[in-house]
């Protein structure tokens, strides 16, 4: 009979825990319907603050302050001042010493062997990992906790002498390809996806994972796999999940029927070579001394990147340039010059450039930036019903026999949308993030396979090809305006030259996980997007190589941008918060408060922790 306290069973005691802590720790596992009601509690809660902050100002003629970060769905850092004259200010936590603090990531000490880690140790580094970097990223990655023979096994394989019993460690798997709502509503119509978002998450969750060991006064030993070790794993990793199973299928327990669904998944997606090993981390107590750093789950708990900064308070290059010397300081050697950082500030020729790149690139070159009209190509021109019956008939031709006469594929526009009028969609020919945007407000379930309303009729292709092309029309709704959303701006290169794309966009990752959190720490605002990469990168790195503003940190890579060796690989975005004062599209029929941004700019929920960590697979000796 499977102890009643297993592994899996800790592993939920631990995230239970993180659900009674705090806000961030309740929206684990929700839906959008869920995270909803909760905002709208916090909502209320922010309201009733402010009208008593203002009365209080208004009375005693002194600014008032309170905490505003329910607001942004944090755990606090975030306080906004009311002032006698109704003028809203706001401003993060700092965070002091966090800068030295990262110092210690390239050197750190090994892992002393005698002294095994406490278990809750490990998985407050992996909880803290799947945070970063934008507090609900963690679709790419899945870590299974190892030990014994499988552990063994892997340390071999890295060439790392294997630790004794008692010390749980980390295979992280990235996924084979990045699924988000944008590839969501691109792919179904034969268009790609360009950004290594795979790669780059992978990067991110092993940083923070670092930074998180050593927070703690532990430290991690990271051994990334080559190509050959990635598939060496493979039967490995797939023999402990299949021998974990069987052991389960003799067990008659509805907590252990989780964590079957959660095993049975993952071995799923390896044998269908969907996931990958990406690296295997050893957590424990460090042969030396190391730095602690006891803020930084805080720190973690008050991260939220935001779509819009001040705009009444500059960055500055030289403080952006600070940023990246630190993250750069943080990769290993032979990392560093895998990547290159172009900033730019909203006064230059750049950001606008970049964000009309963008723009173009879904409605087409001269389109009007009004009515979107006029383009010439686009990605919007290939969202067709055409386009999507062509996708969905490769990969399921069986659908489509008999729903649609014999040679559609000769019909004109015209004809053949009015003979996929009533074609069905079903709910697996549709990725996950369209999936749940379409079924979230209720007025549309999956029944017998098939997307229906609540009359039971079902969504047809021409309906879905609609709203799929209305969805994409939104993601260019603030292209113009990304030169003034932030005061500065940057784009981080990726030199595939180098041998091993993959580390090289794992190491854009590590350096985007230090630039959001430093940001942080420095009481400043920032966001990461792989958007613009997916959608612009060429067009981008022809502006790049062009360098509008003449900057003489961009002449040497003219060469390399232009021959599509430097490729951009992600954009970041910093200025200080945006105030519930700052007037935001000033001047526009968009103009709205800063208070009116924040409530706009709505942070999805957190999936189930016990979704992405398996843990240890094997019994633990203590």
């Amino acid at each position: 009979m499977i102890e009643s306290l297993t592994p899996f069973s800790q592993l939920l005691r631990f995230t239970d825990a993180k659900r009674a802590a705090s806000l961030t720790g309740r929206l684990l596992g929700l839906g959008l319907p869920e995270r909803d009601a909760i905002l709208a509690v916090e909502l209320e809660r922010f309201d009733q603050l402010l009208a008593d902050a203002r009365e209080r100002a208004s009375i005693t003629g002194l600014a008032v302050e309170f905490d505003g970060s329910g607001l942004s769905l944090t755990d606090g850092g975030d306080t906004w001042t009311c002032h006698p004259d109704g003028k809203l200010d706001r401003r993060y936590d700092r965070f002091d010493g966090f800068e030295t603090f990262l110092e210690q990531i390239v050197g750190r000490p090994k892992v002393d062997d005698s002294r095994p880690v406490n278990r809750d140790c490990v998985l407050e580094a992996a909880y803290d990992a799947f945070w970063s970097p934008s507090a609900t990223n963690w679709q790419p990655t899945r870590v299974i906790e190892v030990v014994g023979d499988s552990r063994d096994a892997l340390c071999k394989l890295v060439g790392r002498k294997a630790p004794p019993d008692g010390f749980p460690c980390l295979l992280l798997l990235r996924r084979e390809h990045y699924d988000s709502l944008l590839s969501d509503v691109l792919e179904p119509f034969g268009l790609p996806v360009t950004a290594r978002e795979e790669s780059i998450d992978a990067g991110i969750f092993v940083q923070t994972l670092i930074m998180s060991a050593l927070a703690q006064g532990l430290t991690a030993e990271e051994y990334a796999f080559t190509a050959e070790q990635t598939e060496a794993a493979r039967p490995i990793v797939e023999a402990v999940l299949a021998g974990r199973l069987a052991d389960l299928a003799l067990e008659e327990d509805a907590m252990l029927a989780r964590e079957r669904a959660a095993l049975a998944g993952i071995l799923d997606f390896l044998q269908r070579h969907k996931y990958h090993a990406d690296c295997f981390v050893v957590v424990g107590h460090p042969a030396a001394p190391v730095t602690a750093y006891p803020e930084f789950g805080r720190l973690v708990g008050h991260h939220s990147t935001q779509r819009v900064a001040s705009p009444a308070a500059e960055f500055g290059h030289a403080a952006m340039m600070r940023l990246w010397e630190v993250a750069e300081r943080t990769l290993p050697p032979d990392e560093r010059g895998r990547i290159l950082f172009a900033d730019f500030s909203w006064h230059e020729q750049v950001p606008p450039r970049i964000g009309k790149a963008m723009f173009e690139a879904l409605y087409g070159v001269g389109a009007d930036a009004e009515s979107k009209a006029g383009g010439d190509g686009g990605i919007l021109t290939a969202v067709t019903v055409r386009n999507y019956l062509l996708i969905v008939g490769g990969k399921d031709p069986g659908w489509l026999a008999g729903r649609l006469p014999t040679g559609w594929g000769d019909l004109d526009d015209s004809a053949l949308r009015k003979a996929a009028k009533d074609v069905p969609v079903r709910g697996d020919h549709l990725g996950r993030y369209i999936r749940e945007r379409i079924l979230r407000d209720g007025k549309y379930v999956i029944k017998d396979g098939l997307v229906v309303d609540l009359e039971n009729r079902p969504l047809t292709v021409p309906l879905l090809v609609r709203m799929m092309k209305s969805l994409a029309a939104t993601f260019g709704n603030f292209f113009l305006k990304f030169q003034n959303t932030h005061p500065q701006n940057a784009v981080l290169l990726a030199d595939t030259a180098a041998p091993d794309g993959h580390k090289t966009y794992r190491a854009v990752g590590k350096a985007a996980a230090v630039l959001t959190f430093l940001s942080r720490a420095l009481g400043a605002s920032s966001i990461i997007k792989s958007g613009p990469i997916d959608l612009a990168r060429d067009p981008i790195a022809r502006i790049l190589a062009e360098n509008p503003d003449d900057l003489p940190h961009l002449r040497p890579w003219k060469d390399g941008l232009e021959r599509g060796v430097l490729l951009p690989a992600l954009t970041f975005q910093v200025g200080m918060p945006l105030a519930g004062s700052d007037v935001v599209e000033p001047g526009t029929p968009g103009e709205h408060t800063g208070l009116e941004e924040r409530k706009r700019d709505k942070r999805p929920p957190r999936e189930d922790f016990t979704w992405h960590y398996l843990p240890v697979l094997e019994r633990l000796s203590n």
